[in-house]
């Protein structure tokens, strides 16, 4: 039996034979890390799609902008403080009547009425790598598939509003955070590892002049258009996708978004001058020119020792944040279509001994927040006791808030995508619902 030779090599071999093909016919620099590189990840793809009759909302966002809190951010000590939690710092009244944070959070507390905050996140995964995995995945961990995260999926549900640029991005990120898995390469997150720097590798190879450049790649499609006809595996179309896509984006005007410079002074220092300011800068920024989905990590929330003096740096530049991207994203007028989400793998426990002993992991409890994007203003969904330490009202899980995302963004949740091997999956999972009452 004649062995195909597409199958008869790793993924590993497969990956660097692209690699290397990329960097020779087309002068492009790649690695695991550029928009080229991280689409090469994996090059399967889905066998077809179902989806059910469950109708899209009203007037959907167009974007989204994902602020994760990496590491587990005290809710007691942001947006849900309660006196049985003993928070550190004192609470404030906000522009919502029904609505109390953190008094670290002065500037967002006058932007609360703008709000939807789900009280009620729960999960049963109380270590960091299983919650990392889990939360923006809706499956957990297994060890012979690789889950798309929630960008991958409404990579590919909602698609591209800007056809040029890449629906789904990753700032300060991992790679790991923006691998596609099963659902292909086509869908993988765009890396930024540094917002100052932009999309690392997207320009040309110097010694390579643009005459050259189109010819290059001219041969190369000549090329492929026979290597395509005898071998028309699904692998191989998704490659000359990965390579339409990328070369799209390297001679777009619309690259310009990913450049901050273009910011003036004063808007750049109103986000302040951390990775974490500019990076929300630079999310506001892809959401205008069409970005669909970006994420923006903010590291440093696992908070078992000091928390007092921990919350005192981390907050304060939350604070100062999250307000100037609201503000930015009204003064460009998208904040209606935008959905701006913060959210944590999980929350801390209400118990602390003393000011020198943090907050343990509390995976039972936590919330979310959301400003934009047609939620309703000033509401509040989900409820816990006392100490903010068990739920009362309305659980909402890891696949809850994905399937949740999707449908802000008008895309069906009950969607199914089958994966190579035939196995169904929904964007939040087996049992994900969607929150719709979030919305206006």
């Amino acid at each position: 039996m004649r062995t195909d030779p597409l199958k008869s090599h790793t993924e590993n071999t497969r990956r660097d034979f692209l690699k290397g093909l990329a960097k020779t016919c087309l002068g492009v620099e790649i690695g695991r890390s550029t928009l080229l590189g991280s689409s090469l990840t994996t090059l399967n793809q889905f066998s077809h799609a179902e989806a059910s009759a469950t109708a899209p909302r009203d007037n959907p966002a167009k974007s989204i902008i994902y602020l994760y809190m990496n590491g587990g951010m005290s809710q007691h000590d942001t947006f849900a403080p309660k006196a049985g939690a003993k928070p550190f710092y004192d609470s404030i009244n906000t522009k919502a009547d029904d609505i109390v944070v953190s008094s670290l959070l002065e500037k967002t507390s006058k932007h609360m009425h703008k709000a939807s905050i789900i009280h009620s996140m729960t999960s049963t995964d109380g270590g960091h790598p299983a919650a990392n995995y889990h939360m923006p995945r809706s499956y957990s961990k297994r060890s012979d598939i690789v889950h798309p995260p929630v960008g991958s999926w409404i990579s590919k549900l909602k698609g591209k509003n800007n056809p040029d640029l890449p629906a789904f991005v990753n700032i300060l990120g991992s790679s790991g955070q923006c691998d596609a898995g099963w659902l292909g390469g086509n869908y993988t997150g765009a890396l930024i590892k540094n917002p100052n720097d932009g999309l690392a590798n997207i320009n040309k190879y110097y010694k390579v002049s643009d005459e050259a450049f189109a010819s290059q790649l001219d041969l190369l499609n000549k090329a492929n258009s026979e290597f395509f006809k005898k071998f028309p595996q699904q692998q191989v179309s998704s490659m000359q996708d990965v390579y339409g896509e990328a070369t799209k984006t390297m001679l777009s005007k619309d690259l310009v978004a990913f450049d901050i410079n273009q910011e003036s002074s004063q808007v750049r220092e109103r986000y302040g001058n951390s990775k974490f300011g500019q990076g929300c800068l630079l999310a506001a920024r892809l959401a205008e020119a069409g970005v669909t989905f970006s994420q923006v990590s903010f590291n440093g929330w696992d908070m078992h020792y000091g928390i007092e003096s921990s919350l005192a740096n981390k907050v304060p530049e939350l604070d100062q944040v999250l307000s100037a991207l609201l503000e930015d994203l009204e003064r460009r007028g998208i904040l209606d279509s935008t959905l701006v989400v913060v959210a944590s793998e999980f929350g801390r426990d209400w118990r602390h001994s003393d000011v020198n002993v943090g907050r343990g992991h509390q995976p039972a409890s936590w919330s979310h927040i959301f400003f934009g994007g047609g939620v309703k203003q000033g509401f509040t969904y989900g409820a816990t006791d006392k100490n903010n330490n068990k739920i009362t009202e309305n659980p909402v899980t890891y696949g809850d808030f994905n399937a949740t995302l999707a449908y802000g963004l008008g895309v069906n949740p009950n969607t199914i995508l089958y994966s190579p091997s035939g196995r169904p999956f929904q964007v939040g999972g087996k049992k994900g619902k969607a929150v719709a009452d979030i919305f206006a």
